[in-house]
């Protein structure tokens, strides 16, 4: 009973925190999520967050079941004689492979976006800022203008 107050409580104070201000490309306070992309890659990055998202929790929701499936089926009720096998060589392979597997996956979809954010577009414009001992010059090549 307290834990489903609590959780309303917080379902109800953070609302807010869902709705973003619409439009607009910056963060905005008690903002849960990523803020909105402004590129192409920014948008890919946030797809990608988001598949990862999806991979996490199946992985959680597949070992939180496993334990809960070890815990009932070996515990010490149903196992008084606990089994002497130490070695299972497939299972060792299996959860030595299936992680390598899954981060193969992952990575066939990150390093292509990785390589997308080395292109740099072109500028509209070319600053040249110099950092002296106790002040800054800034010069503008393309205009001829310049000013400390």
């Amino acid at each position: 009973m307290t834990f489903g107050l609590a959780l309303m409580g917080a379902v109800v104070s953070f609302g807010s925190a869902f709705a973003g201000p619409a439009g607009e490309v910056r963060s905005a306070p008690w903002q849960m999520w990523l803020q909105e992309p402004a590129s192409p890659t920014a948008e890919r990055i946030v797809a990608f967050n988001a598949q990862l998202l999806v991979i996490e929790t199946l992985i959680v929701i597949f070992v939180l079941g496993l334990m809960a499936y070890i815990a009932v089926r070996f515990n010490a009720k149903r196992n008084p004689v606990p089994s002497k096998t130490t070695h299972h060589t497939m299972l060792e392979v299996v959860w030595t492979v299936v992680p390598i597997l899954i981060l193969v996956f992952i990575g066939s979809f990150s390093l292509p976006i990785l390589f997308k954010q080395q292109e740099i577009p072109a500028g509209d414009i070319v600053i040249k800022a110099t950092g002296h001992q106790w002040y800054w010059s800034y010069e503008y090549p393309d205009q001829e203008f310049g000013f400390d």
